[in-house]
């Protein structure tokens, strides 16, 4: 039942990060940088640049946490939004529908957790991390799961939500992502 508990408040957090990717705005700068006057390119091998994970600041899930982790590191973000008038583990549909909403997850959107880095569609190997961890549940006997159209997250039951691979898929997941995750 704990993971039912923690399903639904994750539920609710990306119906509210829904609002978020709807409503944010880009914040690319260019920093000026200390060095030669003179027109210069430095590069990172490509291997170096899709290791590193930003440094945005927001707290960050990471494999292997405990539910209870889960849950101390969402806290902040559940109590800005109820700070600001939204509860979102109470009334989700309120929490998803309404102007309040919006406006209180653009105060408290810094708080919101981001997903593990390996699960990030800014991460420019978290596809290939998909693709593994497909491969993985398919081995563990998975027959109807593919990876999403973003890329990064996984449906599992195939057009005929076949009940077997959904909860097989969402069973096995967190084992061979951490496979996965060990692999590299």
């Amino acid at each position: 039942m704990r993971n039912t508990a923690l399903r639904s408040t994750a539920v609710a957090l990306f119906l509210v990060a829904g609002l978020a990717a709807c409503s944010g705005e880009s914040s690319d700068t260019a920093q000026p940088q200390d060095g030669p006057s003179v027109a210069s390119l430095t590069t990172q091998s490509a291997e170096t640049v899709a290791a590193q994970e930003p440094d945005s600041g927001q707290p960050r899930e990471r494999f292997g946490m405990t539910d209870a982790e889960l849950e101390a590191l969402q806290q902040p973000y559940l109590n800005c939004m109820k700070e600001n008038g939204v509860d979102v583990l109470g009334d989700r549909q309120a929490a998803k529908d309404s102007d309040q909403a919006q406006q209180a997850n653009a105060k408290c959107e810094n708080l919101l957790p981001l997903p593990a880095w390996e699960r990030d569609s800014s991460n420019p190997e978290a596809r290939d991390f998909a693709r593994d961890v497909l491969a993985c549940l398919k081995e563990k006997g998975v027959e109807y799961v593919e990876v999403s159209q973003d890329g990064v997250s996984l449906a599992y039951g195939g057009k005929d939500n076949d009940q077997r691979s959904v909860t097989m898929g969402l069973e096995l997941t967190p084992e061979c992502e951490r496979e996965v995750v060990a692999a590299k």
